[in-house]
């Protein structure tokens, strides 16, 4: 989970971000996330990142080589 704090200087306010990673198995129906998600009142916005290969290439070496 990373949280990353923004200042908006023409508000004068804050806003907050949460980033937390679920991994989920490949048969997963996407489609059941998407209104789960959507129903949540406490969220306000969301979004899904694929998986690059950089980020698989730096799991296998370092699983495999640290």
């Amino acid at each position: 989970m990373r949280t990353i704090g923004t200042w908006n200087e023409v508000k004068q306010t804050w806003s907050w971000e949460i980033r937390v990673s679920v991994p989920l198995p490949p048969a997963t129906d996407l489609p059941s996330v998407f209104e789960y998600m959507a129903q949540q009142s406490a969220i306000a916005d969301w979004g899904i990142n694929p998986t690059s290969l950089e980020d698989v290439f730096v799991r296998v070496s370092t699983k495999h080589y640290s």
